[in-house]
C-alpha cells in the first residue's frame, strides 16, 4: 500500500467529500433491488415491488456549526437514503409510468428480514414514489401499512390506487 503525502495548501483545496476516508464517502451507486423488483401501472393502479427501505431513523443526518457567531443546525439526507431513492428512480426509468393525479390510497406491505424494527419505514418510500406513482405525497389520503417476515427475500410491496369521489365521502 502506497501512501501519498500532500502539503497543507493541497489538502485545503480538496472538497469536504474528498477529505473523508474512502470508507466514509457517500457512495454514488444505487442500492441493489431484489429479484422481481418492478413498478407497473394498470389503469388507475400502480404496483411496485422494491428493496426493503432503510429505517426512517436513518434517512437524515444532522449537522451543527457556528456561522458568523450564530449556531446553524441543519438536517440533510443520508447516503443510504440517497442510494435507496436512486435505485427506485433507476428502476422506474426502465418502465416509466405516468403518475396518478388526484387523491390516492396507498397500501404498503413490508417483508422484513428479521423480527425486529417497526413499521415506520414509509416516509422515505412515500417521498421516493413522488413523480413515479403519484405527483406529490400530499395526494395520499389513505395509508395502510402491514408488516410480515421473510428473511429469505426482504422487500416492500406497494399498491397505489386513485380514489373515486364517492370513496372520499364514506
Amino acid at each position: 500500500m502506497t501512501q501519498t503525502t500532500m502539503t497543507a495548501a493541497e489538502f485545503k483545496r480538496l472538497s469536504a467529500e474528498e477529505r473523508k476516508p474512502k470508507a466514509h464517502r457517500d457512495k454514488s451507486h444505487a442500492m441493489p433491488m431484489p429479484a422481481g423488483a418492478h413498478i407497473t401501472r394498470e389503469g388507475d393502479t400502480v404496483k411496485a415491488t422494491l428493496a426493503f427501505p432503510p429505517s426512517d431513523n436513518s434517512i437524515t443526518r444532522h449537522a451543527a456549526r457556528m456561522v458568523k457567531g450564530e449556531p446553524l443546525s441543519m438536517d440533510y439526507p443520508s447516503g443510504e437514503s440517497k442510494q435507496y431513492a436512486r435505485s427506485v428512480k433507476e428502476l422506474a426509468k426502465d418502465k416509466p409510468c405516468v403518475p396518478l393525479k388526484g387523491e390516492v390510497a396507498v397500501e404498503v406491505t413490508l417483508y422484513r428480514p428479521r423480527k425486529t424494527g417497526d413499521v415506520y419505514r414509509c416516509k422515505l418510500l412515500l417521498d421516493t414514489l413522488q413523480g413515479i406513482a403519484y405527483e406529490n405525497d400530499s395526494q395520499v389520503r389513505e395509508l395502510s401499512i402491514k408488516q410480515r417476515d421473510d428473511k429469505e427475500r426482504p422487500r416492500v410491496e406497494v399498491v397505489v390506487w386513485k380514489l373515486a369521489k364517492k370513496e372520499l365521502f364514506e
